[in-house]
């Protein structure tokens, strides 16, 4: 398949260009995954920040009903913390594993390996709670962790992307 190009003359008529001028699908094949990877490219470079945010400051947080005497504390790291059985991996929208069972003073752990900022915090959309404080993860690499001391169920979302869910259980 041909496709042949014209533009308008400066009488307005219709002036096909050469052959040498057309296009054809094979030269359009070349074309298209170049253009595809430039918007790629571009887009990715429109989802960095220049600036780090600050980390949370560590903080107390009451207890979930039923739970008394739980404390939070947070913090947050531009490099991963080593993987092990208190780590939650954000990847491709999801928090892993869910739920997350852990020994109470254990801290529960965060690692970012999407492109783009996540933040954990505690409760169900709409419905936040102060179990935790939250949790920013400002890209691929980013860490961050509370450790709640009273045992008990502790659902989370990320406040970023409503539709993500987790939860955590304190033994």
């Amino acid at each position: 398949m041909t496709v042949i190009q014209g533009r308008l003359g400066s009488e307005g008529e219709v002036v096909a260009h050469p052959p040498s001028e057309e296009l054809s699908v094979r030269s359009m094949s070349r074309v298209v995954p170049a253009l595809v990877l430039i918007g790629a490219l571009a887009s990715a470079g429109c989802s960095t920040s220049d600036t780090a945010a600050p980390a949370p400051s560590t903080t107390a947080a009451p207890a979930p009903s039923g739970a008394p005497g739980s404390t939070g504390s947070t913090s947050s790291a531009s490099t991963p913390v080593g993987g092990g059985a208190n780590v939650v991996t954000v990847k491709t929208f999801q928090f892993k594993p869910t739920p997350l069972t852990v020994a109470a003073g254990t801290p529960v752990v965060w690692q970012n390996q999407d492109e783009i900022t996540h933040e954990p915090t505690s409760g169900a959309p709409g419905q936040p709670t102060t179990a935790f404080a939250a949790v920013t993860l400002d890209g691929a690499g980013s860490s961050g962790s509370v450790t709640i001391a009273a045992p008990g169920t502790y659902p989370y979302f990320c406040a970023v992307h409503e539709s993500m869910r987790g939860e955590i259980v304190v033994t």
